[in-house]
């Protein structure tokens, strides 16, 4: 009996270390707009070049996302998604397709999907007068659902649960669950401190510091992860069998963003990179070995808002 449980607490331990897939975003929309963004990485082992465009609309009760990305360097890395989610009452439903490879779309084992549903349990929302006499809202509420992904970093191919808790009051947002842990913290009038985690290696924080309005600098750590299926490794087995290609960086980031007419904000930065990775899912052991060494980034940011 102890061994049993043993094993099941061992295997809700890893799920909830490694929930990682569309949901992880669909679930966190910060904003309506589009993104651009340049980033520039050298390391001692490793030189890339990063475009990115993505995008997120609503049209009540619809909500569509878009994502192109493209890696230079060594290799030619590419990351196509569309997403699309419906929220209305209760419900909260959402599917997505995305392509991360060498040759993404090029064929059916390089192209990845994802649905999940979710189901309001609770919700409950009061308003009252802030200082300055505006209603604002204060609300918890409570989703669980169930989200299916291949291309998850564990147990791709296989359902797990969602889980979401919302807690927001002015001043204070928090998300905590599966797939997502999310809180933002407001300061002094202009100035908040953020954290992101979604599991196993995507962490964010961010010292969000507001000069004025429109001013802000920000200091930043992330740890991130994506993963890719390369074309050449690729086989015609089941998701959690077929091999991945990973890539994961260390960085400390300093970013000023100013903001123009609360319309569009341009954000130039630059970043120490303590650490980065490049390998297969078949020579993890090997881990020790596929460092790029440490090294520097710089790039811009920039977002329109609808």
């Amino acid at each position: 009996m102890s061994n049993m449980i043993k094993k099941i607490t061992t295997f809700i331990f890893f799920t909830f270390l490694s929930f990682n897939g569309y949901a992880s975003n669909a679930l966190y929309t910060p904003y309506e707009g589009l993104d651009f963004k340049y980033r520039w990485l050298d390391t001692a082992k490793h030189d890339t070049h990063a475009i990115e465009i993505s995008g997120l609309h609503t049209s009540t009760p619809h909500q569509f996302g878009y994502e192109f990305q493209q890696i230079l360097g060594d290799d030619t890395l590419t990351k196509l998604g569309l997403t699309y989610a419906y929220k209305a009452g209760s419900h909260w439903a959402g599917f997505g397709l995305s392509s991360n490879s060498d040759k993404p779309l090029t064929s059916l084992n390089l192209i990845d999907f994802d649905v999940f549903y979710a189901f309001k349990v609770f919700q409950h929302v009061t308003e009252y007068e802030n200082i300055n006499g505006k209603a604002l809202a204060y609300y918890s509420r409570l989703y669980l659902g169930l989200e299916y992904s291949t291309n998850r970093l564990f147990l791709d191919g296989y359902p797990l649960p969602v889980i979401r808790y919302e807690y927001s009051k002015p001043g204070l947002d928090v998300i905590f669950g599966l797939p997502l842990t999310y809180i933002k913290v407001d300061f002094l009038k202009y100035s908040s401190i953020e954290f992101k985690y979604v599991p196993i290696l995507d962490i964010f924080f961010s010292y969000n510091l507001g000069i004025n309005k429109n001013n802000m600098l920000q200091f930043q750590a992330e740890m991130e992860n994506d993963m890719y299926k390369l074309s050449n490794i690729v086989k015609d087995v089941y998701f959690s069998e077929q091999e991945k290609y990973y890539t994961d960086t260390v960085s400390i980031r300093f970013r000023y963003s100013v903001t123009i007419k609360d319309t569009v904000r341009i954000s130039p930065f630059i970043e120490f990179i303590a650490d980065s990775h490049r390998y297969n899912s078949k020579e993890i052991k090997l881990f020790s070995n596929s460092s790029t060494g440490i090294g520097y980034s710089a790039g811009i940011n920039i977002t329109a808002f609808f």
